[in-house]
């Protein structure tokens, strides 16, 4: 971990002492322009015109979140269409009852144009019927009858909070597996992560997979709000990460990804055939403030977000160094990680909030 982590150091480095109009520069505004977001029908509903915030073409992921209905995500999808996105709707293994329901829901999406899933065991400890994980609707044939051959899989770079890593690594075999026998077009989707070490520790074991991979990135947002979800969906050593911010244990200052971006962006700049094909955003800050970041990464304003293109300059976006920590913070940032495991109760999230994939 640490070699990776002087690695990604040392390219970033060499990076700034150019300049922007670096390839690692260019890949900064290439990765914002080609982001993908995540948004749940509750979103949707709220967010007003998306081509107000969205270029046209952006892929919009759909989480089916615990209270949510099909229909709505079938609406949610309508929507995007209607608007010139490309809906990926997830798919929760564990939430299907039985082949006939997995026939309407993909039917009903077939029906409404999707031609993308993403496909996740759920959020369920134990599956509602038929279907325990994502396998299992693999192999049951049903996408190949109702022509879905665009589909994402999820992965863990830090680990699964209930799979072992040998569990984790069998499942990916089998999912590479079937797409090279159905001539399926396929794709990773990582959970977010706070720093790029373990991220790109984890592309490294994954060249030569034949797949392409979107790193999910956090988008900017309150901290005790993604401290919440980090510990809901094991982001160990992100948590950790985290903690030893300067002042993070008083929950008051916002995250933004701008050294996570700089990060991936330097590491596909020295490794340009490494799998890392784009980024994923989880807006759990709301959409406004990550299409905001994503516009000045792209090198827009706000004013003509349609207007612009790869092209423009990218504004300098410097973020000044941490001051050092003092003993206080020290300790208390210590005696932090103990109760990390009791955040997700203490800290409020609305229910809507969008659920990490599983």
């Amino acid at each position: 971990m640490k070699q990776v982590e002087q690695a990604v150091g040392a390219a970033v480095q060499a990076a700034a002492s150019l300049g922007d109009e670096t390839p690692s520069g260019e890949q900064q505004r290439a990765l914002a322009a080609g982001a993908s977001v995540e948004l749940s029908p509750r979103q949707l509903i709220d967010c007003g015109n998306l081509t107000d915030h969205l270029l046209h073409g952006t892929e919009v992921y759909v989480p089916f979140t615990p209270k949510a209905r099909w229909q709505e995500i079938v609406a949610a999808c309508r929507q995007l269409l209607d608007a010139g996105m490309v809906p990926v709707p997830h798919l929760a293994a564990r939430a299907v009852r039985d082949a006939g329901m997995l026939d309407a829901h993909l039917a009903q999406l077939a029906e409404a144009g999707v031609r993308s899933l993403l496909l996740v065991a759920g959020d369920e400890t134990q599956p509602t019927g038929t279907y325990r994980d994502v396998r299992t609707v693999l192999d049951s044939g049903k996408l190949i009858d109702h022509g879905f051959r665009r589909l994402g899989v999820a992965a863990h770079p830090e680990g699964h909070p209930t799979a072992s890593a040998a569990d984790l690594d069998a499942a990916l075999q089998h999912k590479r597996a079937y797409a090279a026998a159905t001539d399926t077009e396929m794709w990773v989707v990582t959970q977010f992560a706070f720093t790029a070490a373990p991220v790109v520790e984890w592309l490294q074991e994954m060249h030569g997979a034949g797949l392409a991979v979107r790193v999910g990135l956090p988008g900017p947002a309150r901290l005790r709000t993604l401290i919440a979800f980090a510990v809901r969906c094991g982001a160990g050593a992100s948590i950790q990460a985290l903690a030893r911010r300067p002042g993070m244990v008083r929950l008051l200052g916002n995250w933004s990804p701008d050294a996570l971006l700089r990060d991936l962006a330097a590491y596909q700049a020295a490794q340009p055939d490494a799998p890392l094909a784009g980024i994923h955003l989880f807006t759990f800050g709301g959409l406004p403030a990550a299409a905001h970041w994503l516009r000045n990464w792209r090198g827009e304003s706000d004013a003509q977000p349609s207007a612009m293109s790869l092209q423009s300059a990218m504004p300098t976006l410097e973020q000044p160094k941490p001051p050092a920590k003092t003993d206080q913070e020290r300790a208390a940032t210590v005696s932090l990680r103990p109760i990390l495991p009791l955040v997700k109760e203490r800290l409020q999230v609305h229910d809507d909030h969008l659920i990490p994939f599983g």
